[in-house]
This record gives C-alpha cells, structure tokens and sequence, in this order.
C-alpha cells in the first residue's frame, strides 16, 4: 500500500484530512474536504454509527456539486476507517465533532499526540461546553462553522495556546477547503451561534407579544431581513452618493436563485410573477381580433444575472428570455395552468437560436412571434429579439413545438381550444415573408469536404 504521505496531491488540494464524528454534521464536514480534492478519513469510536453515513456524504455531496464547477472534486476520497490510527495515519489535519470528545474523551484524545505528526493541527469543531478547559494544548485548535457546512463558507477559529506554525497550518488548509475565516476569541460566543439565537430570540419575543403565526413572521424575516444580511459586503447600507448598484445586484442575483426552489424570497416571486400573469389573463386570443403581423407579447430589460464576464448577456440568458416570451405566447393560445394541470402541454423538439447583437445590462427587449407552420400536432416558431430602442434586431430563435399528453407518452392532437386559435394566427402569418435564414444548414462558408476551404 502507497504511504498517505507519498501520494501526489492535485496543487491546491487540503491533504489528508481525518474527521472524527457521526451523523450529518460530520458526513457534511467530510464532503466539504473531500469536494476539493482531499483525501478523508472518517472514523468514530463507537460501532455502528457509520450504518448511514454513505447515504448522508453521498447527498451532501450532490448539494455540493450543483454549487457551479469543483475540478478537484473527482480527485478526493472518502474512506470509513477502522480504527483511529488508520484514520489519522500521514493526516495534514484532524476535524473533531465536539460531541465525540464529551462521549468518549478519555478513549482516544490523550492518545492523539501519540498518532500526529507535530504540526498536525488537532481542530475541535462544536458548542464551547465545559469541557473547553479539557482540550487545551499547543497542537489544540476550536472551530466552529455554521450547517450545513458543505454550503456555507463561514469558519470561527480560537487558537487557544496552539503554536503559531500550527494555527497556520491550520488556516492554510481550511482555507483551501473553500472556507473564510474569523479568528477571535469566543469566550463570549462564537459570532454565528450568537446572531442566529439573537434573532431566535427577537422572534420568539415578537410572536409572544404580536401574536403572529410561525409561517409568516418566518416568512418575514427571510425574505426581508436575512435577504439584505446576505449581501451585506455588497453595499449593506446606502453609502455617501447613495449608490446601491452592487448591493442591488447581489440582492437580484440571491432571489432569483431562491426562486426555483419556491423559498423564502424566492417564493414571494414566484407568487408575485403568478399573480401579474393573471392580471394579464385576459390578453387572450379571441375570435374577432385582427392579426396582421408578428405577435408582441412579452418584454423584458436585461437582468444583472443574464451578463457574463464580457459584460454582454449570456447564451444562457438569450434561452431564458425566448423560454419567458413563449409562455406568454402559450398563454395567449389557451395553453395556461388550467390547459395544462389537465395533463397536456407543449415540449420542444428542436432549437437553432441565432446572436446578432450585442445585449447589454438594462437593455430594454421586446420579443415578436411569427407562426412558420402549424399542423395537428406540432408548431414551427419563429421568435425574434428586437431591441426596442432602435428596432434592430439582436437574435432569432427557430423552434419545433410538440404537443404532448403527460397521462400517456407521445405526441397527441391538438384540441379545439388550441387548433382553432392556432389555425387563424397561422392564416395571417402564413402571408408574411419568410426569412431566408430559416431552415438553413449550418456551416462554415466555403466549406469544403474534409474541413478545407
């Protein structure tokens, strides 16, 4: 077997790291080292408590993964170790759960000295209990982050009476693990217990005394309060010129994250765009109304969240924008929440979007819908981004719509409700000009069999 020591480690990535614990707290640990290339040992004394740990590391992991790219994460393990001096063997750190020491101090914590190499920090990582007198030493180090530890990037660190080398070592290597620090002394607390129990505290005085419900002041506070806290670097308060651009644009970017996942802020948007397409609700195609040109129906401005790092609007975006305006042009047809909680619905087959323009922040957009084709079953859409500005036209997006019955697989017929609707718009388009560019290959001009030109 390869000495821990010997094995070649991705540049950047922590070590080898032993986290001794149990339960969720330390399976979250354990994939916060691991997802940046760390080699992980966990280990806890008592048998049996490692039955369903797999299953924890396994989703805290997948949480983990769905942050944005971690290159390192393939280069990390995970290993349940036998015994504690195969879970400290060759570590570069030990991550403790402080419950471990108070169940089983007298078991192993005498005997890490004996285990760890002499800069090993040695990192206790809970509440300070009484038992913080206990655990002093100059390789001894009290962490405390905030769960879940896999998503949250926040680390409190008290030295204590640690060596310096090891406070650094220390530092380094959480660090690299994708924490922040804050180094203090917690004799009064560590800071995040402190502010989470202030406001547990507030609330539970405002609930005894306004008589509000747990949902709703709950509800209050995250997408109020917290939501502003969360962007607090970003321009907390408004600053001499009153320039709230960058706090303005973090507090976008976090909604609009939250919205897909129906919490907090996120779900008051959610609620609040539900309620403006009710009240367009009525914008309806009917009988007696006069096409005679592409439809307008949906307009947006671009959003900090849609610009990349050329300052333009993302190619992401672009799909976004078409997926918003298509809804609206659904909805126009019939096809809305009641049409499909009924079990039927409109999927996309095929997609060509084509980049004209460049599209920056606050653009205003205006997107027009040409019917190309229509049958009993399928669409042939023609969107087009104008910018609204000038008129130019900044991007096509070419699309094949299938209507689909979700009780059944398959493409099914359209109904009356949306034939009918579907056939007069298509008579009126069908007497508008066709762009030349619809239906057409893409290629490299000139191109040549074999790549030459």
């Amino acid at each position: 077997m390869t000495e821990r020591s010997k094995i070649r480690r991705p540049p950047g990535a922590p070590g080898t790291v032993a986290v001794i614990g149990h339960g969720s707290e330390a399976a979250n640990w354990a994939v916060r080292f691991q997802s940046r290339g760390s080699s992980v040992y966990l280990w806890h004394p008592e048998p049996g408590r490692f039955d369903d740990m797999d299953v924890l590391a396994q989703a805290a992991l997948r949480s983990v993964l769905r942050l944005g790219s971690f290159p390192l994460a393939g280069a990390g393990s995970l290993t349940m170790a036998e015994s504690l001096d195969e879970a400290c063997r060759d570590a570069d750190l030990v991550h403790v759960v402080t419950d471990v020491i108070d169940e089983a101090h007298d078991t192993f914590v005498g005997h890490f000295d004996e285990r760890l190499a002499d800069e090993v920090p040695l990192c206790l990582c809970g509440e300070l209990g009484h038992d913080s007198d206990r655990v002093r030493g100059r390789r001894t180090i009290r962490v405390r982050g905030v769960e879940p530890v896999h998503l949250t990037t926040v680390l409190e660190l008290s030295p204590g009476e640690a060596d310096g080398k090891v406070v650094a070592r220390a530092s380094e290597i959480y660090q690299a693990a994708g924490m922040t620090i804050l180094v203090h002394d917690p004799s009064g607390g560590w800071v995040s217990d402190r502010i989470l129990k202030a406001v547990e505290r507030e609330a539970g005085a405002i609930r005894r005394s306004g008589g509000l419900k747990d949902a709703d002041l709950d509800m209050h506070i995250a997408s109020g309060p917290a939501l502003l806290l969360a962007v607090r670097d970003s321009g907390f308060a408004a600053n001499a010129r009153g320039d709230n651009a960058v706090r303005d644009a973090a507090m976008v970017a976090a909604t609009q994250a939250l919205r897909s996942t129906k919490v907090g802020a996120g779900r008051l948007l959610e609620n609040d765009e539900a309620r403006r397409y009710a009240s367009i609700e009525s914008r309806r195609w009917h009988e007696d109304e006069t096409i005679d040109g592409p439809l307008e129906l949906y307009s947006c401005r671009v959003r900090h969240d849609w610009i990349d790092y050329n300052g333009h609007m993302t190619t992401v975006a672009y799909h976004i924008v078409y997926d918003d305006a298509f809804e609206q042009f659904l909805r126009y047809i019939g096809c809305d929440d009641a049409y499909r909680a009924a079990g039927s619905t409109m999927f996309v087959a095929d997609n060509r979007v084509r980049f004209l323009r460049e599209c920056k922040l606050g653009t205003p957009l205006s997107i027009r819908v040409q019917l190309l084709g229509v049958d009993s079953k399928r669409l042939h859409v023609l969107q087009s981004m104008v910018l609204a500005e000038g008129g130019e036209l900044a991007s096509t997006s070419e699309s094949l719509w299938l209507h689909v019955d979700l009780t059944r697989p398959g493409v099914v017929p359209f109904d009356d409700r949306l034939q009918i609707p579907l056939e007069a718009i298509m008579a009126s388009h069908g007497s508008l000009a066709r762009p030349e560019f619809v239906g057409v290959p893409m290629a490299v001009r000139n191109e040549r069999p074999g790549g030459a030109t």
